[in-house]
């Protein structure tokens, strides 16, 4: 955390540096009116950044909204509503002369915030994994199934899962999985995982990146998986919608963690079978979703 606060902490600094001088040693009519406003929202940027580096995509709109309420105030001399006109310093701090100009150079100090972010925020590039079924043996496959799933994940850091109690082919097992499902014919992948996480979580969801692709096997019952997975973040809940075998043959329900229960559970379901192919295929993107979550 710390490295991703320094930058802003040092660009913080160097820009009050930059507002300081202007304001002392520049008296000229484009730096001084001009630069300086566009620099100052980018300054504001910054500075909150450096207190709160994650969330706030929406930071530069905020910024901005901000820096024109001040300008409004500046249109109706709130300095003279208040009584204050005679404070040189209450004065110079709200300001009292209303430019659209200053508008349009704090809309481009905070634009010039946005690009710069969107240009230096790293990025991780979609996982593609390729695994085998290693506890039962390979006979033959004969369907290839297109799946989608999601690490679903609210505004508080809460991770959302599916639990399931199985006593079936695959043996005796209660396991944790990502929500999602088959993608239906005639849907896209972003409509299927949707639907899913609806249906299973009852949760409408922001997709926030794709996290990858995983290919694997479930040799016992001779099928290929292709799973799509999605980074999503729930904006609401519902009642979910689960099928008949959803709740009377897998028994699932919602699981609430923190990354660090995630994956101790995942590790916990190493102790059956099919909880071992499936933590194979789900752990490294519940490991790569955290990276994504940490750039954004």
């Amino acid at each position: 955390m710390k490295s991703r606060r320094l930058p802003y902490v040092i660009a913080f600094l160097l820009l009050l540096l930059a507002e300081i001088g202007i304001g002392l040693f520049v008296r000229d009519r484009f730096i001084r009116p001009y630069f300086g406003d566009v620099l100052v929202t980018v300054l504001l940027c910054c500075l909150f950044r450096a207190v709160y580096p994650k969330g706030v995509r929406l930071l530069p709109v905020y910024a901005f909204a901000f820096a024109a309420l001040v300008e409004v105030t500046q249109y109706v001399d709130l300095v003279k509503l208040l009584g204050w006109e005679n404070s040189v310093f209450l004065s110079t701090l709200m300001g009292r002369s209303f430019a659209w100009a200053d508008i349009l150079c704090y809309a481009m100090g905070c634009a010039a915030f946005w690009a710069a972010e969107a240009i230096f925020r790293p990025r991780l590039q979609p996982l593609h994994l390729a695994l085998q079924d290693t506890e039962w043996p390979f006979t033959y496959t004969d369907h290839d199934r297109q799946v989608v799933r999601a690490v679903v994940v609210d505004a508080d850091g809460t991770y959302y899962f599916n639990r399931a109690v199985r006593d079936d082919d695959f043996g005796v097992s209660t396991i944790i999985e990502t929500a999602g499902g088959g993608v239906e014919a005639g849907e896209d992948l972003h409509t299927a995982i949707r639907r899913e996480l609806r249906e299973e979580l009852g949760a409408e969801v922001e997709i926030l990146a794709e996290i990858g692709t995983v290919s694997d096997y479930y040799n016992l019952i001779h099928r290929h998986n292709i799973n799509h997975f999605y980074l999503c973040r729930a904006v609401s809940f519902g009642d979910t919608q689960m099928t008949e075998d959803e709740v009377n043959t897998f028994h699932l329900s919602t699981l609430k963690l923190t990354y660090d229960e995630a994956v101790a559970e995942y590790e916990r379901c190493k102790n059956c079978a099919l909880g071992r192919v499936i933590s194979a295929r789900e752990l490294p993107i519940l490991h790569r979703a955290k990276e994504i979550l940490d750039t954004l």
